[in-house]
């Protein structure tokens, strides 16, 4: 019995590795050709899998976009999780790291990909984006309680309110990197509204962190 269990599990992870290995190279796949026209021939061919083998794993092409474009989002934040690692100490300091946050190639063209996902897949990219927006909204509720315990937030914040109004500011933020017909640029936009607006929701330990940053950031420009 032991056996068996063993080998159950050793055949659950190898396929799970192998998912995963698919999962990476599809989102490759997407990433050069778009999500409009492939197909699971295509897709299993660029993998070096059976048709089988997908359907084994997934349970139709829309599932094996879905999951790839998860996939590619997960990515993505666990690598802004490794970059702002080093500023986990508090809210503040996280917050002011993202000044100098410069997406890499990769989250380039994550952004790219999902674009595409937006005007070719929309109810794909609706159902993903359901899922990605509750994830973001834990991760943000978390870091918001927990600036609210280590007081550098106010405590009388309505923090579903903040969730629903941050992540707007930030996508305003974000778009500025990437419009070139947008007035300010991600600098601009990033002190103007997003830190400023943190400092009006903090105390005054918060804000003695955010007017230190600004004054060595002026200085910086300055120079």
């Amino acid at each position: 019995m032991w056996i068996k269990k063993t080998t159950f599990v050793f055949l659950v992870f190898k396929k799970m590795g192998v998912k995963e290995k698919i999962l990476r190279k599809t989102t490759e796949y997407l990433i050069k050709e778009g999500c409009r026209k492939v197909t699971v021939d295509e897709i299993a061919t660029y993998n070096g899998v059976s048709k089988r083998t997908l359907y084994e794993l997934f349970l139709d092409k829309d599932d094996i976009i879905e999951q790839s474009l998860l996939y590619c989002n997960e990515k993505s934040r666990e690598y802004c999780r490794n970059l702002f690692s080093e500023y986990d100490n508090n809210i503040i300091n996280i917050v002011l790291c993202g000044h100098n946050f410069r997406p890499n190639s990769k989250l380039t063209s994550a952004f790219r990909l999902f674009a595409d996902a937006k005007k070719n897949i929309p109810d794909i990219y609706a159902n993903v984006q359901d899922i990605i927006r509750e994830e973001h909204r834990e991760d943000m509720r978390f870091l918001l309680l927990k600036g609210q315990e280590e007081g550098f937030l106010l405590p009388d914040l309505e923090i579903d309110s903040l969730l629903s109004l941050l992540p707007a500011i930030m996508k305003s933020i974000g778009k500025a990197g990437f419009d070139t017909e947008f007035p300010l640029d991600h600098s601009g936009m990033f002190n103007l509204i997003f830190v400023y607006y943190i400092r009006g929701i903090s105390t005054e330990k918060g804000r003695m962190l955010i007017d230190d940053y600004l004054s060595k950031n002026k200085t910086k420009n300055i120079e």
